[in-house]
């Protein structure tokens, strides 16, 4: 059996063992299974939500050697699990490519060839097996199951923006327009950084503009009602006290609302948003940030796909 801190794979490309400790460091915290001494306690951690976490960074050498401590199907020691062979051959190949860079992402802007580059480094029968096992009747419904939840997720992410379906889970990922079920993707960061994926791997600027904005209509579609915390009884942002019979600024200023727009590149509603309901502060800081983005020469419009 292989454990983290060996691995090694295919190809000469070695696990980053280093970070994917990190990130089980990490899952334990989020979990609460670590004590005040530093100890870890409490049930075994689901290796798919490890592999999730590894994934949202971007490191796929971090993934691998993840996959490789938790999957026995995968040279492990952990549990077997048929679907992690599928998804290993995905996840070798990205990590080929990224090689010594700290993600993907790095890799794909330095490597001269970009996108295509890094998708043409995966074989096109371990993505369809991907995306057939994510559309499986195993995934229909994961509310509720961690393990399938996490399965799910990464399975959904390493279809590399083929067809499949989203991983928005409950309260603010499928509010925000997720179309699948799972526990794994709960917040709107998680729904944001599935949907930016996948315009990521799209193979043309047309398609990728396209998933941007996409994106983008969903969270203005939601309206600041949904992002924001408090009572937004005039559906517009503004927070109603009934001591005082008014209107304030939202608890976070504008900016829990604002950060879904400009992340999807909706600059005109995010600037107009936060000067409209952020106050005094707000106004400054729509102005100052929208400044920099014109001496950026960066389009102060709304992105759109026309």
């Amino acid at each position: 059996a292989m454990s983290g801190s060996a691995a090694s794979v295919e190809g000469g490309v070695g696990g980053n063992s280093g970070f994917a400790n990190d990130v089980a460091t990490y899952v334990n915290l989020e979990l609460g299974h670590i004590s005040s001494s530093g100890a870890v306690t409490g049930a075994a951690v689901s290796p798919w939500r490890k592999l999730y976490r590894c994934l949202r960074c971007g490191d796929m050498a971090a993934a691998l050697a993840s996959m490789q401590h938790g999957f026995a199907s995968v040279g492990g020691a952990g549990n077997d699990d048929d679907t992690a062979t599928a998804v290993a051959a995905v996840v070798k190949a990205l990590a080929k490519f990224q090689g010594g860079k700290k993600s993907v992402w790095s890799a794909a802007a330095t490597s001269g060839s970009g996108i295509e580059g890094l998708l043409s480094s995966v074989p096109s029968a371990a993505i369809d097996v991907v995306v057939e096992l994510c559309h499986g009747p195993g995934n229909a419904s994961s509310q509720g199951n961690e393990e399938a939840s996490y399965r799910t997720a990464c399975l959904s992410l390493l279809c590399l923006g083929q067809s499949r379906p989203r991983i928005g889970g409950g309260g603010g990922a499928d509010a925000a327009g997720g179309s699948g079920s799972s526990a794994a993707a709960s917040t709107v960061e998680d729904y944001l950084y599935e949907a930016l994926w996948g315009a990521f791997f799209q193979q043309s600027n047309d398609a990728c503009t396209a998933a941007v904005s996409n994106l983008g209509a969903s969270v203005r579609h939601w309206g600041p009602a949904h992002f924001e915390e408090g009572d937004d009884t005039d559906g517009g942002g503004m927070s109603f006290v009934a001591d005082t019979g008014t209107n304030q600024p939202p608890l976070s200023g504008g900016w829990s609302y604002a950060m879904p727009l400009l992340v999807s590149q909706q600059f005109e509603s995010a600037l107009t948003y936060l000067a409209r309901v952020g106050g005094p502060a707000g106004l400054l800081q729509a102005t100052h940030l929208a400044i920099l983005m014109h001496l950026a020469m960066i389009d102060l419009g709304d992105l759109t796909s026309a």
